[in-house]
């Protein structure tokens, strides 16, 4: 049993494997304004994941100093599991922990396209992609609302561009929860390409809201896009302007555009039939 959920761990991650932190960055306690988190978030959702017969148990993992989180199942058990090198990071702060926790309950949440649709047991898990995008489509928005964002956002600079954007989509609290979730997209962008190398060993280059991907894929991506589509993905969750009305679980509708909201064509084929590939 614990190879089993060691194997559903690797394929459900918010960060590639291969990074670590310090041994002296590493501490016995996990701070309780993440513990916080993780309470309130697994609380805003617990109905969607009772109703699948779920129960979501958080482990945090004080031995493993890689750099990232996962998702898992056993039965009705739906594992996040997040490592010591993610928790004491020295740029994990509390708006990229809830972030990371997002990312991972997006796994179990996130719905289609999925990364093992045909095989059980499996079925389940939601692409890399997709969890990103739910990220911020839904979990952060839902998070967000309970909190003061226009607040929170007096002391931070914020582009012309994404208050244009923010105001374009929506209005009132929604407009404050969308210039937030477009901000923690950078960072989150900015976070995750730090130790990103491509599979021909190059550095990814800082990812920038104004300069989307020019990718399409053929298929869509089962494992973790570069960090420009990631940050994408991440933005366009963030202008998705469905996700707070009526049913919250919603995605914007598949056709693509820069300002639209929808899932880029850097890691999605709307056509969620389709293979999914790992290329």
């Amino acid at each position: 049993m614990l190879l089993f959920l060691f194997t559903f761990s690797v394929f459900a991650s918010l960060v590639p494997p291969g990074h670590r932190i310090n041994q002296e960055q590493l501490s016995r306690e996990v701070p309780q304004n993440f513990i916080a988190i993780e309470k309130s978030i697994i609380h805003l959702f617990k109905s969607e994941v009772n109703a699948q017969g779920g129960e979501i148990i958080v482990e945090h993992l004080l031995d493993d100093l890689n750099v990232g989180a996962s998702a898992a199942r056993s039965g009705r058990r739906w594992f996040i599991k997040v490592k010591a090198g993610m928790i004491f990071h020295r740029l994990v702060d509390d708006e990229i922990y809830a972030a990371v926790f997002c990312h991972e309950l997006g796994h179990h949440l996130g719905g289609a396209p999925f990364k093992f649709p045909k095989v059980r047991r499996k079925d389940w898990v939601s692409v890399e992609g997709q969890a990103d995008y739910f990220t911020t489509n839904i979990c952060l928005k839902r998070y967000y609302a309970t909190q003061d964002n226009e607040t929170i956002l007096k002391t931070q600079s914020i582009p012309s561009f994404l208050e244009k954007n923010c105001a374009e989509k929506t209005q009132g609290e929604n407009y404050y929860i969308c210039l937030r979730n477009a901000l923690v997209a950078q960072k989150l962008g900015n976070f995750l390409a730090r130790g990103f190398t491509s599979r021909r060993g190059n550095r990814a280059k800082k990812p920038n809201l104004l300069r989307p991907s020019r990718t399409h894929v053929r298929k869509t991506l089962i494992e973790h896009p570069e960090p420009q589509c990631r940050l994408d993905t991440f933005y366009q969750g963030s202008l998705c302007h469905q996700s707070l009305g009526g049913n919250e679980l919603l995605n914007c509708p598949d056709t693509y555009t820069f300002n639209s909201g929808a899932r880029p064509l850097c890691w999605y084929v709307p056509d969620i039939s389709s293979e999914v590939s790992n290329q």
